[in-house]
């Protein structure tokens, strides 16, 4: 564990509970980050994220991604899939529904989105 970065912040249970954004905020607010630009606490929360998974599940996860979601949200995930303008778009919580499918490039929403929430749209596709 990263010394910065509390054992606690590593467990699975907080990594799903916490969306990035709401991870960034509460080790900003930790003593041991008071010397660290917001970029180096970006760095810490990409770890945090990184060590919750492995390289045999990121591939798992491309290929799933390429068979059931990249026809509608593109092969990038900007949301430009070929099926995109047949797509009703879902919201997150507080936001009107998108026209499409949702853009996974735009950072401030994908980074305000806690796992557990992405886990449920992603299984339920939508």
């Amino acid at each position: 564990m990263i010394a910065a970065v509390p054992e606690s912040f590593g467990s699975r249970d907080a990594y799903a509970a916490r969306s990035p954004a709401e991870t960034w905020r509460q080790l900003r607010r930790l003593a041991s980050t008071d010397d660290y630009s917001d970029g180096q606490v970006w760095d810490l929360v990409a770890w945090v994220w990184r060590s919750n998974t492995s390289a045999s599940s990121l591939a798992e996860g491309a290929t799933l991604y390429a068979q059931n979601c990249a026809a509608c949200h593109g092969e990038t995930g900007q949301g430009d899939g070929v099926l995109a303008d047949s797509v009703v778009g879902s919201a997150m919580p507080g936001e009107a529904a998108p026209s499409g499918p949702a853009d996974f490039t735009d950072a401030a929403r994908m980074l305000a989105a806690s796992p557990a929430l992405l886990h449920g749209k992603i299984s339920r596709g939508g």
